[in-house]
């Protein structure tokens, strides 16, 4: 079910509520697909309003504040715990941003995935405390 709101709505986190609450008799699937669909269409009338906030969002690199999306892979896997933390959190969320992690599915998954791949390893690496298990369960979704 994930996978199928996934579809109509990228944000991981969203959809694992929505089947979560399925499961617990709190919403019904109709219901579920009926919020998706409203957010969808919110996101859509909004795209550039959207695709502007996401644009501006920033991390702290050394002492200066830098978007996230001018960074290269190679200097987000360089910044700091906290940062990088926040660069996950943010790719969690949005994972298509930046065009990060591509839509394509002629490609295979772990070419689409490889930038969140590779920062998903550097913080498991850096033993950063993280809820990898729902990171992995994202991955499988793109």
């Amino acid at each position: 079910m994930i996978r199928e709101f996934f579809g109509i709505v990228p944000d991981y986190s969203l959809c694992r509520t929505l089947t979560d609450n399925i499961k617990e008799n709190q919403t019904t699937y109709t219901e579920a697909l009926r919020q998706l669909a409203l957010k969808a269409e919110a996101s859509r009338e909004n795209s550039e309003k959207i695709v502007g906030r996401l644009n501006q969002r920033s991390v702290l690199m050394g002492e200066e504040k830098v978007r996230i999306k001018d960074l290269r892979l190679r200097q987000m896997a360089g910044l700091g715990d906290d940062a990088l933390r926040e660069v996950l959190v943010f790719y969690f969320k949005h994972p298509y941003a930046h065009s990060r992690c591509k839509k394509w599915k002629v490609l295979p998954s772990w070419i689409r995935s490889f930038a969140l791949r590779y920062l998903i390893a550097q913080a498991r690496a850096r033993g950063l405390k993280m809820e990898y298990s729902d990171f992995f369960e994202l991955l499988r979704l793109l």
